[in-house]
């Protein structure tokens, strides 16, 4: 008797959720853009989606917006500006892809910010709104390496694609409707109501979390190639990530990774998989766009435009304060006169700093983001070329008061200049800038590349993280 009125009951709920589905026509198909099949790590596919686009958006909005208010109230929203720049190089390249592959994304709300904290994180909720966390970009876990960054975040962001959360959020109602069925048919108390859904939650929700998982990381991979990432990495970032689920290698900052890594699971099956497909992102790599992620791929006309205006703010000759001290190593290091270190160390600081996702490259995207765009900055630039006694406007932003300018022109200068001075105050920025003249000093110079590395763990530049 028992047994048939749980049959009954259960009949009765899977009746209801058929009537819903009827009702609702839950399937909708994600559609890439035409041509966009060609090299595709992940087809196409059905997918049963019982929330709305509409309320998920509304429901990221107010959760991202609730995040936004938490971080700014403590001065903690986009602080660093070196990072903050970091994230952007990486951020925009993969919108710009995501855009193309899904054209349906081209109306989202996309948006992105750093949050100083110690937790390490990051997520794209639904319409494209990004965060991560400055414990992602520790040392110990990514450090400022923007291809492992870009593993991660391309993995938040083919979730938002895939509309993972709509899926979740739908089979979540699922389990309550039918728990609330069943307990009101079988006239059940309130805990163990309770407990049926948390049962249904676990057995509708938990098979399809690893599947989601796995979509996540082919969309993933295939989305940062198309955007001129290195795949390789991908693999090289899950190993790393898994090396700190070993007990022996946790630290204090890796123990507070561990929610993170546990939602993504670091496990030979996703290292497994993310080797098998390397062959596969060949193709995709060979015609990905390697735009600048300042204007989408530059032309000569830009580039020109780009070493004026680096010109006329001083970017084209960047120090930290210390490259006299540094020189010093480096002649001391090779046996070398003062002269010959400081031209071999200025040319090692210009290779390395103007390679895509390089310190100046990243300090010219502030440049260009903080003069609002490329025609203002071409504007302040002339203005700047015909003063009669000129001298860069960060050594001497006096001069912005006397550019031929509009008003709005010359506030934009102004700000121009102080997000660079910023930027290049940063330790992050002191940290990078000095181990990439490094590695790129060494190529020839071996010994003033372990000095300088030696001399640079020694004044802790960007040792301090954010709290």
């Amino acid at each position: 008797m028992v047994r048939r009125r749980w049959m009954g009951v259960a009949a009765l709920a899977a009746a209801g959720v058929a009537a819903v589905m009827v009702a609702v026509n839950p399937l909708e198909r994600d559609k890439r853009a035409a041509g966009a099949a060609d090299g595709a790590l992940m087809a196409e596919g059905w997918r049963v989606r019982l929330a709305g686009a509409a309320v998920a958006e509304r429901v990221s909005a107010r959760e991202y917006q609730a995040n936004l208010e938490e971080y700014a109230d403590r001065d903690a929203l986009d602080s660093d500006p070196y990072l903050t720049e970091l994230v952007d190089s990486v951020a925009a390249p993969l919108v710009a892809a995501a855009r193309d592959l899904y054209p349906q994304t081209r109306d989202w709300a996309w948006e992105w910010h750093l949050a100083e904290s110690e937790e390490v994180n990051a997520w794209c909720l639904p319409g494209g709104r990004m965060m991560v966390l400055s414990g992602l970009l520790s040392e110990e876990i990514l450090d400022d390496d923007r291809d492992r960054l870009a593993t991660v975040m391309a993995h938040e962001v083919a979730h938002a694609l895939l509309q993972h959360s709509r899926e979740t959020m739908g089979r979540a109602w699922v389990a309550q409707g039918l728990a609330w069925t069943m307990a009101k048919s079988l006239k059940i108390g309130a805990l163990r109501e309770s407990q049926m859904v948390g049962t249904l939650k676990t057995a509708l929700l938990d098979p399809h979390s690893r599947a989601r998982e796995t979509e996540a990381d082919v969309l993933g991979l295939e989305l940062m190639t198309r955007a001129g990432f290195a795949p390789a990495k991908a693999v090289e970032t899950w190993e790393r990530m898994s090396e700190r689920l070993d007990p022996e290698a946790r630290t204090a900052l890796v123990q507070r990774a561990m929610a993170f890594l546990s939602d993504h699971p670091s496990d030979s099956e996703r290292l497994a998989r993310m080797k098998a497909l390397q062959p596969k992102t060949r193709p995709l790599a060979a015609k990905a766009r390697h735009w600048d992620w300042l204007v989408h791929g530059t032309d000569d006309a830009q580039i020109d435009a780009l070493q004026r205006a680096a010109a006329a703010f001083g970017l084209d000759s960047m120090t930290d304060g210390r490259s006299g001290e540094l020189v010093a190593v480096a002649a001391s290091a090779e046996g070398l006169n003062g002269r010959q270190a400081a031209s071999e160390v200025e040319e090692a600081l210009s290779n390395s700093s103007l390679r895509q996702g390089g310190v100046l490259q990243m300090g010219l995207s502030a440049l260009l983001r903080g003069a609002g765009g490329w025609e203002r900055l071409r504007r302040i630039e002339q203005a700047w070329s015909k003063l009669p006694h000129r001298t860069p406007l960060l050594h001497d932003s006096g001069q912005i008061a006397d550019l031929d300018l509009s008003e709005e022109d010359r506030d934009h200068a102004a700000a121009a200049v102080d997000r660079v001075r910023a930027y290049l105050k940063s330790p992050y920025f002191q940290r990078r800038l000095w181990r990439d003249a490094a590695e790129e000093l060494g190529k020839t110079r071996p010994k003033a590349r372990q000095a300088i590395l030696q001399r640079l763990s020694a004044l802790s530049l960007g040792s301090e993280r954010p709290a």
